[in-house]
């Protein structure tokens, strides 16, 4: 093996480590997320305002762990192939992480908002 292959199998593997982080991170932050925002509601005094930024953050965080769990399937597909980076599953899992992720990001702000209606 020479230099050029070894960087190559070393930055594979980066990459394959940093996609495995990347998935742990929006299961337990989605998962948490939506446990979190439920036990909100439960320290709310009075009226509830807003609930249709927790309802659309709940939508969000269960996409976001669906869409995560289906990129497994995409990934497994992708890899099945000779060139795993440059075919249609390999694409389609890249979206996917990328969509699990804006997902994530916009629960957080929902949640955030309708938090913040609801400080009294």
């Amino acid at each position: 093996m020479n230099g050029t292959e070894q960087e190559e199998k070393g930055l594979d593997q980066i990459h394959s480590s940093n996609n495995e982080n990347y998935d742990k991170a929006i299961l337990t932050l989605s998962s948490t997320g939506f446990m979190f925002s439920v036990a909100i509601i439960n320290f709310i005094d009075g009226k509830v305002v807003g609930l249709s930024c927790v309802y659309g953050a709940w939508l969000c965080f269960i996409l976001a762990i669906s869409v995560n769990l289906i990129s497994f399937i995409t990934g497994n597909k992708a890899t099945e192939h000779e060139k795993p980076r440059d075919n249609n599953y390999a694409k389609l899992t890249k979206w996917l992480n990328i969509l699990a992720g804006i997902l994530l990001i916009l629960a957080f702000i929902m949640v955030a908002i309708f938090a913040g209606l609801n400080i009294n």
